[in-house]
């Protein structure tokens, strides 16, 4: 919600013929505003679009907003060889929800060392305030010999991790060496992603894509009281009928 009383969405998109691999190979975040969620949203503007030579070259993908104090911050996720092994979280800044943003010219969070669970990316932004009074920001990732190894549709597993900083905008430092969402001891390969974190009645919420837990189109809910335990999951909404 702005502070016009309107809907604000940040959203990703692609040209039509670059198929499903548009998201890694071209994305770009738009801006559109509606009366109400349940109104049609009008387009104003692209707000972040791959630019040459940077981190985010080849796309901008995984908005997330949040504002903090009088500043909006935008989490994303570029890359810059159209794979997923540079795939990096960044963030651009705003003083109005309508721009002109200011984006880092550095990823605000790299992948671990060579070996670690998480060295093949940084991805999927999930922000939020934690009751240290730092700035938590949990991620996605997985290994790379893991990945290059492994059959199937969906390679590796994907994991969660949680950096924090002193300040929205980073720099993030790694809070473990290991991940606090790893589901990779259950069978089917069962991961998640897509995460979206936030308080409430101090309890920590996560909702997220399913990915072999219980069913690849449902959504997962999950709560924490730190932010590094994290209950078992649960269905939240299920397959969408056609």
């Amino acid at each position: 919600w702005g502070e016009d009383g309107k809907v604000h969405l940040f959203y990703s998109r692609w040209r039509k013929e670059r198929g499903m691999s548009g998201w890694i190979r071209g994305s770009e975040i738009a801006h559109a505003v509606a009366n109400s969620p349940y109104e049609n949203f009008q387009h104003q503007s692209v707000v972040l679009a791959p630019r040459e030579g940077y981190w985010d070259s080849t796309t901008c993908h995984n908005p997330l907003i949040k504002k903090v104090d009088d500043t909006y911050y935008l989490y994303y996720m570029g890359n810059s060889n159209g794979k997923t092994d540079t795939k990096r979280i960044g963030v651009a800044t705003a003083k109005t929800i309508a721009g002109p943003w200011k984006r880092m010219d550095e990823p605000c969070l790299l992948p671990g060392e060579p070996g670690a669970w998480d060295d093949h990316c940084t991805t999927n932004p999930a922000f939020i305030k934690g009751d240290d009074g730092k700035y938590w920001l949990f991620y996605k990732s997985w290994n790379t010999a893991e990945y290059e190894q492994a059959k199937g549709p969906i390679r590796g597993n994907r994991k969660y991790g949680l950096a924090k900083a002193d300040q929205p905008a980073g720099p993030y430092e790694r809070v473990s060496e290991k991940p606090v969402l790893d589901f990779s001891h259950q069978p089917n390969n069962a991961q998640l992603e897509d995460a979206f974190v936030w308080e409430e009645q101090g309890t920590y919420y996560m909702i997220a894509r399913d990915m072999g837990f219980f069913n690849h189109e449902f959504g997962l809910l999950l709560s924490s009281k730190d932010g590094f335990k994290w209950s078992s999951p649960r269905v939240c909404y299920g397959a969408m009928k056609d």
